[in-house]
């Protein structure tokens, strides 16, 4: 029996928790309702270990506003951000239908009317907001809703650079999900607008033959396979799709940023140019009956966030809105570990490629494995965590004492 979510039933602000939609690394989604505008709303509360790290939501915040700002038909739309006591979230617009990678699942590979009118809704998407100097950073199936009239959003604009930011300069810490990760992220370096097209271009070949391009028995693993495997040829795997369609797959998903698309829409022009005439003969699978079934076959996530930590500062929320902008504090809040640029960087993610188990290293065990030098060991995995560490050079590592979520 899962335990009881405590926040289901209960008010954040204004909005009543209804039930939850479903989890990630950076939180929990809630079904929510605003009596005051008579309308369900999304409500994305954060995970406890990004709230009390220092200068989380003073970014929080910047970046919260900046995806406001995002006016866009294919962009979940923003609406407001808040706290109530140790719970921080922020409040999207409600959307029926279900995650891409539920469909995936269900489907496997989908019909090729299907690949470009997802592909280029999401190339018009991000080419808005990089357009708006945001890049999202963790472009997955899993932050793409399909409505029931096949209708595409793309969701989570701004939270994994506010979390990122500081652990990038301080620990060398990596957000995103490595299945679908530029090889420059996955080493832990900066990243622009082209890791955003690798990613889409990524999806863009699970959504043609049903699988991701890398596959691994752990997280040390696969972004090994992520930073120096060359691309399985798609035509290796699906014979029946044109020799031009693994050509522009092969330039999107690059090792280097600099041999990608410059923009997601010139990517999606000459994919499209590269089918041609060509046609698997299906028709779309976002019917009715598809959404029946799934609404059957995928369950609701019903396990709680971890309870919130007492805040090293409780009001950093409301000190927030006026030093949004202003240099970070470089104190270490009480408990917290210091910066220190030799710490082994940390994935926070979900890896799909062990029968959709989570990785991670247990409490306490300790690794050595260079990404640049030899193929890294198997890592245990559970269920029911969020976070994967793994060094990217040559860096002992030991996880904290305590299993963060």
């Amino acid at each position: 029996m899962q335990p009881q979510d405590l926040l289901i039933g209960s008010t954040l602000g204004k909005y009543q928790i209804v039930s939850r939609i479903g989890r990630g690394g950076m939180g929990a989604v809630y079904k929510g309702y605003d009596p005051l505008l008579d309308r369900y709303l999304a409500v994305k509360v954060l995970a406890p270990h990004l709230v009390w790290e220092e200068g989380f939501v003073e970014r929080f915040l910047r970046e919260a506003r900046a995806a406001a700002r995002l006016k866009h038909p294919h962009i979940v739309t923003i609406h407001d951000v808040g706290q109530v006591q140790n719970w921080y979230y922020f409040v999207m617009e409600y959307l029926e239908g279900f995650a891409l990678n539920d469909i995936i699942q269900q489907c496997g590979a989908l019909p090729i009317c299907d690949v470009l009118k997802i592909t280029k809704s999401l190339a018009n998407a991000l080419d808005y907001a990089h357009g708006q100097n945001l890049i999202h950073r963790d472009i997955k199936p899993a932050n793409i809703m399909v409505d029931h009239n096949g209708h595409i959003t793309l969701t989570d604009f701004g939270i994994a650079r506010a979390a990122q930011e500081r652990r990038m300069t301080s620990t060398g810490t990596v957000l995103g999900t490595p299945e679908y990760m530029s090889p420059e992220q996955a080493r832990g370096e900066p990243v622009d607008t082209r890791s955003d097209l690798y990613s889409l271009a990524m999806i863009t070949y699970q959504m043609l033959c049903g699988q991701v391009a890398f596959k691994a028995d752990s997280t040390l693993a696969l972004l090994f396979k992520v930073v120096h495997d060359p691309l399985p040829s798609i035509c290796a795997i699906r014979s029946d799709l044109p020799q031009g369609v693994d050509q522009v797959l092969q330039k999107a998903l690059a090792k280097q940023p600099e041999e990608r698309y410059a923009k997601a829409n010139l990517f999606y022009t000459e994919l499209e140019q590269a089918f041609g005439s060509y046609s698997d003969e299906q028709a779309s699978v976002f019917t009715p009956e598809l959404f029946q079934s799934l609404s059957i076959s995928v369950p609701p996530d019903a396990t709680p966030l971890p309870e919130m930590p007492v805040p090293t500062n409780p009001g950093a929320f409301r000190q927030a809105a006026t030093v949004v902008g202003s240099p970070t504090s470089s104190s270490t809040p009480t408990g917290a570990t210091p910066p220190n640029s030799h710490q082994a960087p940390t994935v926070v993610g979900q890896s799909t490629s062990t029968s959709n188990a989570d990785t991670v290293l247990e409490v306490g065990q300790s690794v050595t494995s260079p990404l640049s030098a030899s193929p890294p060991v198997s890592q245990p995995s559970g269920r029911n965590s969020r976070r994967a560490s793994f060094p990217v050079s040559y860096t002992h590592l030991t996880l904290p004492t305590k299993r963060i979520v």
